[in-house]
């Protein structure tokens, strides 16, 4: 039996840790998503996470592992939009965008590392030319004020597994 690694969290909600990668040592780095028990060792993302790849806001995953090992069970149907940058990012360059995200895109932001970096969930009934077309224009008139911006896709895979298709940086 699997023991889940979870934290109590309000609304019936806990933190789940899922695997994001690997530490230098070996060991496993892990992500706490926000998630709904579904029972057993199967949960349904509440948010998209910031680093972990190939899930979004609303996927249903089953835990693995006691290291965060996870494997979806059933997509949502949402699209995990990443957005990086190595300076501040002014509060109404943000404002802006999540503005254009929710009006042009029906999206919504699901959370923030300080005033760098930005998660988003569009639904995947949304045309991916038109993500890419608002990202990449975000991406080339804030670069001019802040060192590096990139973009990226959290969920979408290529036929290798590859993540992050379409992914603009400046």
């Amino acid at each position: 039996m699997h023991k889940v690694f979870a934290h109590s969290e309000p609304r019936g909600t806990v933190h789940l840790d899922l695997r994001c990668g690997t530490r230098a040592d070996g060991s496993p780095r892990l992500e706490p998503v926000h998630a709904e028990p579904l029972g057993g060792l199967r949960f349904r993302l509440a948010n998209s996470p910031g680093w972990t790849y190939g899930v979004a806001a609303g996927d249903v995953v089953e835990r693995t592992d006691e290291l965060g090992g996870f494997k979806l069970i059933r997509r949502s149907g949402n699209i995990a939009v990443r957005l990086f940058s190595t300076s501040s990012l002014r509060p109404d360059h943000i404002e802006t965008l999540e503005a254009e995200v929710r009006e042009r895109l029906g999206g919504w932001c699901d959370g923030q590392l300080e005033d760098r970096a930005r998660v988003f969930t569009i639904p995947a009934s949304t045309d991916v030319e038109r993500i890419e077309a608002l990202f990449d224009s975000f991406v080339r008139h804030v670069a001019i004020a802040t060192d590096t911006v990139e973009w990226e896709y959290g969920n979408l895979q290529d036929d290798a597994g590859a993540t992050g298709l379409g992914s603009g940086t400046r």
